[in-house]
C-alpha cells in the first residue's frame, strides 16, 4: 500500500464498510434495510466516481 496513491488507498477504506455488510449477508444470511442498500449504492458510486473522474496530473 505504500506504493499506491493516496486516492486508491482512500477508496479502499470506504469500501471497508461496505465489504462488511456484503459478508454479513453472504455469511451470517443478514437482511439488508433499504437504506443500507442506499448507503451500499452510494459508497459504490462514490467510489466508481472518484477512480473515473479524478483530475489528471500534469507531468512535466
Amino acid at each position: 500500500m505504500g506504493h499506491l496513491p493516496v486516492q486508491s488507498v482512500s477508496i479502499l477504506g470506504y469500501l471497508e464498510p461496505l465489504s462488511a455488510l456484503i459478508f454479513s449477508v453472504m455469511i451470517l444470511a443478514e437482511r439488508l434495510s433499504p437504506l443500507q442498500i442506499i448507503g451500499a449504492v452510494l459508497i459504490l458510486g462514490g467510489a466508481a466516481y472518484g477512480e473515473l473522474f479524478r483530475p489528471r496530473r500534469l507531468e512535466h
